[in-house]
């Protein structure tokens, strides 16, 4: 949930990047459920038991998530596709970021192969 409010901070010019922070959570639970049938380095037990495979596993996934999120709200500004309080009920917008989101999982997929 923070992670939105960290970029904004970092980085001014994603002013309204908060108001996708619910679309962050569904990319959370997509990513657990992709990377947990498919990994071998961690286990939902893993993740459990909150140490440093769950520390490691968590600061990827939000990594995944900001770039995504980032990479969405740029595209959504450049296309000029609504107003920043339309941005969370926006099935356009869900539709790209989860687009991207598949992109970037498939990227990692790649490269951990």
């Amino acid at each position: 949930m923070d992670a939105p409010e960290e970029l904004q901070s970092e980085q001014p010019a994603l002013k309204q990047i908060t108001r996708l922070k619910y679309h962050g959570l569904k990319l959370f639970k997509m990513y657990i459920d992709q990377t947990l049938l498919t990994s071998t380095d961690v286990t939902m037990e893993d993740l459990l038991l909150f140490g440093e495979r769950y520390n490691k596993y968590f600061d990827r996934t939000k990594r995944v998530i900001n770039a995504t999120l980032k990479a969405a709200y740029e595209d959504i500004l450049k296309r000029e596709e609504g107003t920043a309080f339309s941005l969370p009920r926006d099935a356009k917008v869900w539709e790209l970021v989860k687009k991207k989101f598949e992109d970037n999982l498939y990227l990692l997929q790649q490269v951990n192969s």
